[in-house]
């Protein structure tokens, strides 16, 4: 008895014809997609940089930039007899741009020997502010103001600003009168005559 073995004809599987228009449309899909994406970017950064630079450059130097009024040389005081009995020096003031400074306990150590004031207190007030800007002393007499004088930090800000010198101390004092920390007199002479004494 003879048996007859079937030889069964494997055929190749064909891929189906959808399968390439797949690709092909996926393909165009990312294209386009792509495409359109770099085509935003190209027309934003003509509208940052052409269109729109000048208010981009305004608001860039806005955030970089402040203006502060700086004061004015105030008038001299003479006695009867021609003696000065009250002038201006110039005196340090020291602010900080708490964003970029990076040696604020060694400012701060330094401002403590300069006022005699803890370098607590000026650390409090560069870490509790987030402004770029912060006053931390004013008028600072030029023989305690050399070491703060010499530093070159960046973000440390020094302003050389007048202050009032009364060259006989204490004697007349009240008749002299004071000037606040904006150099305006605020009690005696220095207010009386404030007007013409305050420098333009």
């Amino acid at each position: 008895m003879e048996i007859e073995e079937e030889n069964e004809i494997l055929e190749p599987i064909e891929e189906p014809a959808e399968q390439p228009k797949r690709n092909l449309v996926k393909f165009w899909i990312l294209f386009v997609a792509v495409t359109i994406g770099f085509v935003i970017i190209i027309i934003r950064l003509f509208i940052v940089q052409v269109y729109d630079a000048k208010r981009f450059a305004a608001r860039a130097e806005h955030q970089h930039m402040s203006k502060i009024d700086l004061m004015a040389e105030r008038g001299k005081i003479y006695d009867r007899n021609g003696k000065l009995i009250a002038s201006t020096i110039n005196s340090l003031s020291v602010a900080v741009d708490p964003t970029i400074l990076k040696e604020k306990l060694q400012v701060c150590k330094a401002l403590e020997e300069a006022t005699g004031v803890s370098y607590k207190n000026f650390l409090r007030k560069i870490n509790s502010t987030k402004s770029a800007f912060v006053w931390l002393a004013r008028g600072i007499m030029p023989d305690k103001a050399r070491v703060i004088d010499t530093m070159t930090f960046r973000g440390l800000i020094k302003f050389k600003e007048p202050k009032r010198n009364f060259l006989y101390g204490n004697v007349g004092s009240q008749v002299i009168g004071i000037t606040n920390v904006e150099n305006e007199g605020i009690s005696g002479l220095e207010m009386k005559y404030n007007s013409i004494l305050t420098g333009k």
